[in-house]
């Protein structure tokens, strides 16, 4: 029988492609297919807004009902699982599949509902993208740019005006600080769970940038935005 949880973003993204994978049900990652639409930042910026993000379906399992019973076999599984995309490269979009010997916990989860929201949270927290630069060539070896995910710290924008949004923006290496922005790389808020007040301090920052780095901190270490229904049945396991 299954029940509705939540969990920290934090919590479940630490343990993407250790405790959660993929079944071969779901589709390939998209969101990131047309660029321009800038899914991912609106994501983190709905985050820090305080809007919902949706529900998710995890399906519980125990590493023993996805192994083959038989010895001669033991090294496969019952059914195909993949893995979530941390570095996205548009060259080879595709999810990698796992082995047996990968799987390191005895329970786990498969995410049959959430995918294409995790991984932009994976990529944005954890990974790059790496997509072809506009107007350059296939054939120029240096027509496709790794990027990551930066906020402008030093942005307040008006809650009240929906276009006004935090300025999360992905970009190869550090951007320049200036008078209108500092950029903070935002992966590195989840090793920063008892340090914010520190980093502000050795950065030299002012009260309106510790006040949004304790918000993104809030927003990934101790708010539970991960709403997940848990199903349990093992009859699923049929399809």
């Amino acid at each position: 029988m299954g029940m509705f949880l939540d969990k920290s973003i934090k919590n479940v993204v630490d343990e993407l492609n250790i405790r959660y994978f993929l079944p071969d049900i779901q589709r390939e990652y998209v969101w990131l297919q047309k660029a321009d639409e800038k899914k991912i930042e609106q994501l983190f910026d709905s985050i820090l807004r305080g809007y919902p993000i949706g529900s998710f379906l995890f399906w519980k399992l125990q590493k023993e009902d996805i192994a083959k019973s038989d010895e001669q076999d033991s090294d496969k599984l019952n059914f195909q699982l993949y893995q979530f995309i941390t570095n996205y490269d548009e060259r080879k979009p595709h999810n990698e599949k796992i082995r047996i010997e990968q799987i390191k916990r005895d329970d786990l989860y498969i995410v049959l509902d959430g995918q294409q929201r995790l991984t932009s949270l994976y990529i944005g927290l954890k990974g790059t993208r790496t997509l072809k630069k506009k107007k350059a060539r296939n054939d120029n070896p240096n027509a496709y740019e790794e990027k990551r995910l930066y906020l402008n710290l030093k942005h307040q924008p008006n809650m009240d005006n929906p276009e006004d949004n935090y300025e999360f923006e992905f970009h190869a290496q550090k951007p320049e600080n200036d008078k209108k922005h500092w950029w903070f790389k935002v992966g590195d808020i989840l090793e920063l769970e008892s340090g914010v007040l520190n980093y502000v301090n050795e950065h030299r920052l002012e009260k309106n940038e510790l006040d949004l780095l304790e918000k993104l901190k809030d927003a990934f270490h101790n708010k539970q935005l991960i709403s997940y229904f848990e199903e349990t049945e093992k009859i699923l396991i049929r399809f």
